[in-house]
């Protein structure tokens, strides 16, 4: 689907609330109902998906850090010996200063460290530069909040689970899928979305004529950088960070001459001291939609 004003204002819509209804989605936009609905139904054409993004604590990981890995030859050596690795949700190939990006996610820091150290004892990763998380701020288009204090029972748990498969399926289709009332599944959802357990988002899968640029910002900043960085629609996941830069992020770009305009905003923008660039040719592996679910969230150890 090609970009217009009206994809655009549906796709903000959806990111300030993706289980709005058509109706809600009509009156945000301006839209007619029958326009919204026509729109909502090609978004799977453009790779476009609404989905449930959850909180990595409610999974028991409070150690999370992005990787960029040199490899001593073949980059298939490192993908081969790493993909397996259940720590690792994330992995995949890049161009720029390293061949390899990696997420890690793991209980605690002690846990990080020791992933990090079998990691580099890798015959086939010469170098391993690490960013460590301070927080995960912005995935799929939104804004992640701090996990609150809840129990996640079964029904919970496969509430959650279609919501990751779909952020927009009907709440009557989850009231029979669990034997509740609609009126009580929305309640349980309602509750997910408030206590942090999941947020609603806008993913872009790849797509032959979009380009993914991974960056990490050394920068000085009070917050107002960090909101700035949150509230860009090109941004699609933002992290604070540790180690040798301030934030880790990924931006969403139509092609080449977008991702040269992206870049210089984001070097333009105040407190802005040092930006690297690498750019995603090929995702080795991607589960974040795929872990089991805990009944209760583990606390954070470190």
């Amino acid at each position: 689907m090609s970009a217009s004003p009206a994809r655009e204002a549906l796709l903000s819509a959806l990111i300030d609330d993706g289980r709005a209804s058509v109706e809600a989605l009509a009156r945000a936009t301006g839209l007619s109902a029958s326009h919204t609905r026509q729109l909502l139904a090609a978004l799977a054409a453009d790779h476009i998906e609404v989905r449930g993004i959850i909180h990595p604590s409610v999974f028991g990981q409070h150690a999370l850090a992005h990787l960029l890995i040199t490899p001593t030859g073949a980059v298939a050596d490192v993908v081969a010996a790493l993909v397996d690795d259940p720590a690792l949700p994330y992995i995949t190939r890049v161009a720029g200063e390293a061949a390899v990006a990696a997420e890690v996610r793991v209980a605690d820091r002690a846990a990080l460290a020791e992933r990090l150290r079998r990691i580099r004892a890798l015959p086939s990763v010469a170098t391993v530069e690490v960013d460590e998380y301070l927080d995960v701020v912005k995935d799929a288009m939104v804004r992640l909040h701090p996990l609150g204090d809840v129990h996640l029972d079964a029904v919970d748990r496969v509430l959650l689970r279609e919501l990751q498969a779909d952020g927009r399926v009907p709440y009557a289709s989850l009231a029979r899928l669990v034997g509740l009332t609609t009126a009580s599944a929305r309640a349980r959802v309602l509750r997910l979305i408030e206590a942090g357990v999941v947020r609603i988002g806008v993913r872009q899968q790849a797509r032959p004529d979009s380009l993914q640029i991974g960056f990490r910002m050394v920068a000085d900043d009070d917050g107002t950088l960090e909101a700035a960085l949150i509230a860009r629609g090109g941004v699609e996941y933002l992290a604070t960070s540790v180690g040798r830069s301030s934030f880790v992020g990924t931006l969403r770009v139509a092609g080449l001459e977008a991702a040269a305009a992206e870049i210089d905003a984001l070097n333009a923008l105040p407190g802005v001291n040092v930006l690297t660039t690498w750019v995603h040719l090929a995702v080795a592996k991607e589960i974040y939609d795929t872990q089991d679910i805990p009944d209760r969230p583990t606390e954070r150890t470190r």
